[in-house]
């Protein structure tokens, strides 16, 4: 079953999604859920191949521009999420090589749970 402080945090989600100036209150309850010491959320357009808006939390905050001049380029999960459908959750587990799995598990312990959309 699931917690309420995770039902919380999937209603932050889809509330910030629907109102762009609550994605920072949104990310760091992602955060508080996750243990993580950062987030980020961003929107890529499919027709220009351009992230047209980005937000971030924790240590993030304030490094738009190193994500926008360096860092998408490289960012592994690019690839899939650009031909996802549009409004459509992907489960990481799904799309990505049980070796990659067991690798980032000391980064992401929670891989297995992971989700990005």
């Amino acid at each position: 079953m699931i917690s309420q402080r995770s039902r919380r945090t999937i209603s932050n989600i889809y509330d910030a999604a629907l109102a762009p100036d609550l994605w920072p209150a949104a990310l760091q309850s992602v955060m508080d859920e996750a243990g993580a010491v950062g987030a980020g959320y961003s929107l890529f357009n499919k027709r220009t191949e351009r992230v047209e808006w980005l937000s971030q939390s924790g240590p993030l905050v304030g490094g738009e521009a190193d994500y926008f001049s360096h860092y998408h380029a490289l960012d592994r999960y690019r690839s899939i999420l650009e031909v996802l459908p549009a409004g459509r959750w992907l489960w990481i587990s799904e799309c990505l090589p049980e070796t990659v799995l067991r690798r980032d598990e000391e980064l992401w312990p929670e891989v297995g749970d992971g989700m990005t959309g």
